[in-house]
């Protein structure tokens, strides 16, 4: 990759658009649910199962369901995607969000 095209492929990732939300993961086997909320809704689920498969997750309740019943047991569910007009400073908006779905789902935290 030339200097030009190293300088264009930072200043596009710089430009992207993040999808902010909340989200559920979900375990079919035990029907717990956890609900979290991230600045990235596109790349999470990958480090999500990586770091549960790898064994090191930070939530250990849902680390030890998942260890317990294996990855067919859970799916993640995008619950809830912030406008891209209310992405400007989210962390009390997202954190209202949340709450709210713990409550509805009678969900666990992530």
């Amino acid at each position: 990759m030339n200097a030009e095209a190293k300088r264009q492929a930072i200043a596009d990732y710089k430009k992207r658009k993040l999808s902010m939300g909340v989200y559920a993961v979900r375990c079919r086997a035990s029907g717990e649910v956890w609900v979290g909320q991230t600045r990235n809704l596109d790349t999470l689920q990958n480090r999500f199962w990586f770091a549960l498969q790898l064994g090191s997750h930070h939530n250990r309740s849902l680390q030890t369901a998942f260890t317990q019943h294996g990855r067919e047991a859970f799916s993640f569910e995008r619950l809830q995607q912030l406008p891209e007009e209310m992405t400007a400073y989210p962390e009390s908006i997202l954190a209202d969000l949340v709450e709210d779905w713990r409550d509805e789902l009678k969900a666990q935290a992530l």
